[in-house]
């Protein structure tokens, strides 16, 4: 009895051992993939950070001359608009009875 209690007892162990080896080797390729995750993630918000700020430098650049203004065609230019006629309704509710 007490010697198959002891090779109970060893199984358990080398069973034990086997699967904390296994465990650790599955566990550290986990967190060598989360590693690589997180580094994507910081590196992705790193580029959508400066993406706002590169436009906004973009912007920044435009330079508008206003010099036409004064310019004597600019101020010979007139509004030749025509106003828009209101459209003749044919019936005041279109969905009432004929």
């Amino acid at each position: 009895m007490q010697n198959i209690l002891k090779h109970v007892i060893v199984l358990l162990i080398v069973v034990l051992i086997l699967g904390g080896i296994f465990y650790i080797m599955n566990y550290t390729s986990l967190l060598s993939a989360s590693r690589l995750h997180v580094e994507t993630v910081e590196m992705e918000t790193a580029e959508l950070q400066q993406g706002p700020i590169r436009n906004l430098e973009l912007l920044n650049a435009i330079r508008f001359d206003t010099g036409y203004i004064d310019h004597p065609v600019y101020d010979s230019l007139h509004d030749m608009r025509v106003p828009l006629r209101k459209p003749e309704l044919s019936r005041e509710d279109p969905f009432a009875e004929l």
